[in-house]
């Protein structure tokens, strides 16, 4: 399953070599396409009270007021080491992958390590 889950990270960033980098600021502009967005964690949280254990990485901003969430489902968290929300917090990073709204907000759902790049 986890190299299902890199071959489909390989793909998305072949997708999205043609394309710009696009600031965080921007991706609710690209939402349903494969883009490369960039951006500082300004903050980030690990839920393991709710359910799917989410760890969100807030870019462009501090949570509510961010511009882009990159989202590590529960069943991803231990491919990541450190921890993601010790890893990116305050540093900039890319991610390529799917831009999808949440509750009016942008994010992009990282199944794989190699999907996030710090810059």
């Amino acid at each position: 399953m986890k190299r299902r889950g890199t071959l489909f990270a390989m793909l998305l960033v072949l997708c999205a070599c043609n394309d710009p980098e696009i600031p965080a600021e921007e991706a609710h502009k690209h939402v349903g396409r494969v883009r490369t967005v960039c951006g500082r964690v300004e903050s980030s949280t690990y839920r393991s009270d709710i359910q799917g254990r989410p760890t969100f990485l807030n870019l462009g901003r501090p949570y509510p007021d961010h511009a882009l969430s990159i989202v590590i489902w529960g069943r991803h968290r231990n491919d990541f080491t450190p921890p993601p929300e010790e890893q990116f917090l305050m540093k900039r990073v890319c991610i390529t992958g799917e831009i999808r709204l949440h509750k009016g907000r942008p994010d992009i759902e990282a199944t794989d390590p190699t999907m996030i790049r710090i810059e």
